[in-house]
């Protein structure tokens, strides 16, 4: 049976000032970007999220990036095979059995991005952008465009002004 899941397999540096991440898949294709957003298939804010990461994922594929959902625990294939159909996601989705990939990007909420440039390094970590404020409570109107402002300079070659914000969603929960 053909899942629109896959195991990813990821190879995580230290360095003495940076993290960087190595995706296996896409090892040698230096021209890309990746995002990897930690989803949960029963989180309404994951849920709401789903339609801004495949406009992402669309517009973007053309400069190179590459979105990469990640669903943390125990949770059924099936499931996430059926969240992917429900929600139209056409970037691959993994799941994240053992916790490996929360506890090396140390990943607290879903949903959380996580942009990583051609060499590896963390750029970006937190909310997609600031239209959720609380567990509940949400602007009409996103002012402040997060994930996709930090893209857009690495695009250009910049360093994102911001590299850090707190997601809001669920919490993972972990072992």
């Amino acid at each position: 049976m053909a899942l629109l899941c896959w195991v990813t397999m990821i190879s995580w540096h230290t360095t003495a000032q940076q993290k960087t991440l190595r995706d296996t898949h896409t090892q040698g294709l230096t021209d890309s970007l990746t995002v990897w957003v930690f989803l949960a298939v029963d989180c309404p804010i994951s849920q709401k999220y789903i339609s801004e990461l495949r406009r992402m994922d669309s517009v973007y594929t053309a400069h190179k990036l590459r979105v990469r959902g990640i669903v943390p625990g125990k949770i059924n294939p099936n499931e996430v095979k059926t969240f992917v159909d429900e929600y139209a996601i056409k970037f691959p989705v993994s799941i994240d059995r053992d916790f490996t990939d929360v506890r090396r990007f140390h990943a607290t909420i879903t949903p959380e991005a996580i942009l990583v440039d051609r060499q590896g390094q963390i750029l970006y970590q937190g909310a997609i952008d600031n239209w959720f404020f609380d567990l509940g409570k949400y602007r009409q109107r996103v002012t402040e465009h997060y994930l996709q402002d930090a893209i857009d300079a690495a695009l250009q070659g910049k360093t994102p002004t911001v590299r850090k914000t707190e997601a809001v969603g669920c919490i993972i929960q972990t072992p």
